[in-house]
C-alpha cells in the first residue's frame, strides 16, 4: 500500500520538530525563489512548499514525495485519516526495523525515531551517546481493517532475538534494547499474551528480556536515517552482511 499525497502530509505535518527561526526563514526564501523560477504555485502545491519551509520534510524525502505524487499513471489509494491506528517497535537498528515493517501489506507508513528516554528533540548523537534515555524505535501506522495488531506483533518478534538484553544481535548498547511501546490497554494486553504465548512455546530457552511498557513522545529521527534501507542501499546491505543479521534471525526463527 502507497501513502495517499494527503494522507502522507497530515502525517508530515504531526512530527514534533525544533527548527529556529532563522532556519525557517531560510527555508522560505528558497521556496520564493523555487516560485521566482517557476511562478506562483497553486493551493495544493503551496501546502506542499510548506511542509518542506516548517521542517516537516527535509528536501530528500520532499523531492521523493513530489516525484511520487506526480508520476504519470500512479492510482494513489485513499486512506481515511480517522480509521489509522499507530503502533511503536523498538529491536534494534532502526533501519532494519523500519525495513521490516516497510512491506507489510497494511501499513501506510513508517516513521524511525527515538522514544521512551526523557530529553526533548533528542538528536541522533545524543541516543548513541545514551543521553536522555531514549531507543531507537519505529512508529508504524497502520490500517486496522487489513492488518491487525496482533500480527505487527508476530511480524515484530521475527526481527529480533527475544532473548537478548542491552541490544539487539551485533548492536550493543541502551540505544538498541527490544521494546514494546503501548498506546493503549488494548495493545498492552495484545502485547502480554503475545509475550506470554511465545514464552510458552518451547520455542526459546529463557524468558523474553523484550520489555511492554507505556508510549511516551516519540521524536522522528533525521531525514537521513528514514527509509535508509532505500535510499542508501549499499550501505544498509553492507551493514547487514557485516552484522551476520539474517543468519542470526534465521538461527532464532527457522
Amino acid at each position: 500500500m502507497r501513502l495517499h499525497p494527503d494522507l502522507w502530509r497530515q502525517l508530515a505535518m504531526q512530527r514534533a520538530v525544533s527548527l529556529d527561526q532563522d532556519e525557517i526563514e531560510r527555508r522560505r526564501l528558497q521556496a520564493k525563489a523555487f516560485y521566482a523560477r517557476h511562478g506562483r504555485p497553486d493551493e495544493d502545491t503551496l501546502a506542499d512548499h510548506e511542509l518542506f519551509i516548517l521542517g516537516k520534510m527535509e528536501r530528500e524525502e520532499y523531492e521523493e514525495y513530489l516525484a511520487w505524487k506526480h508520476a504519470p499513471g500512479v492510482v494513489h489509494e485513499v486512506v481515511e485519516m480517522n480509521r489509522l491506528e499507530q503502533a511503536i517497535f523498538a529491536g534494534g537498528c532502526f533501519w532494519c526495523i523500519q525495513e521490516a515493517f516497510d512491506g507489510v501489506h497494511g501499513v501506510v507508513f513508517t516513521e524511525a525515531g527515538y522514544t521512551g528516554g526523557v530529553l526533548v528533540n533528542p538528536r541522533y548523537e545524543d541516543v548513541q551517546r545514551g543521553k536522555g534515555g531514549h531507543v531507537e524505535a519505529v512508529r508504524v501506522t497502520f490500517d486496522p481493517e487489513i492488518i491487525g495488531y496482533a500480527s505487527l506483533l508476530d511480524v515484530f518478534w521475527r526481527q529480533i532475538d527475544p532473548l537478548q538484553q542491552n541490544g539487539q544481535l551485533s548492536d550493543i548498547g541502551p540505544a538498541y534494547r527490544s521494546i514494546i511501546f503501548v498506546l493503549d490497554e488494548n495493545q498492552r494486553h495484545l502485547a502480554d499474551l503475545s509475550r506470554r504465548h511465545l514464552e510458552q512455546s518451547g520455542r526459546l530457552a529463557a524468558p523474553v528480556a523484550t520489555q511492554i511498557r507505556p508510549a511516551g513522545p516519540f521524536y522522528p529521527a533525521e531525514a537521513e536515517h528514514q527509509y535508509f534501507f532505500r535510499r542508501h542501499a549499499d550501505h544498509y546491505q553492507r551493514y547487514k552482511a557485516m552484522s551476520r543479521r539474517a543468519e542470526r534471525l534465521k538461527a532464532i526463527w527457522g
